[in-house]
């Protein structure tokens, strides 16, 4: 027996490559929504967690190709934004739920334990220790 793939609503962009490149604008435009669960190897309170936090907004930040991604994305150096971290939960001194709002594009994952260095800053720069993480969602996209 044969399988076919059916294709729907396919078309030729008219202006092919400033097509993409438009697309590719559109997307840098938009922030996404996440929600992390973090471990660190030190201990805070809450409140010194809450003013690293808060002391950067709108955070640039240079994240090299992930290693996990490395085999199939391109080795480059991506200029993202952290636009904001904010303790969701506080669930003890070395663990917490951390929301965050990022420039679409941007390896989350990759900001919180910095990726043997990939990422800098990153979370575990931020809270001078090393940081990990065991569960992220996405909340939403925000449209400007």
């Amino acid at each position: 027996t044969q399988k076919y793939i059916k294709v729907l609503g396919l078309s030729i962009c008219p202006n092919g490559r400033k097509d993409v490149a438009g697309l590719a604008v559109a997307a840098q435009e938009k922030r996404k929504a996440y929600r992390a669960k973090v471990h660190l190897t030190k201990g805070f309170t809450q409140k010194e967690i809450e003013q690293r936090l808060s002391r950067h907004v709108n955070l640039s930040v240079k994240q090299k190709t992930p290693i996990r991604v490395l085999h199939r994305r391109t080795a480059m150096i991506r200029p993202k934004v952290i636009h904001s971290l904010r303790l969701f939960k506080w669930l003890g001194p070395k663990c917490f739920i951390l929301d965050l709002i990022t420039e679409a594009g941007t390896y989350v994952k990759e900001f919180v334990h910095g990726d043997r260095g990939r990422t800098v800053p990153n979370l575990g720069v931020i809270l001078d220790c090393d940081a990990d993480i065991s569960q992220l969602d996405v909340m939403g996209l925000i449209e400007e």
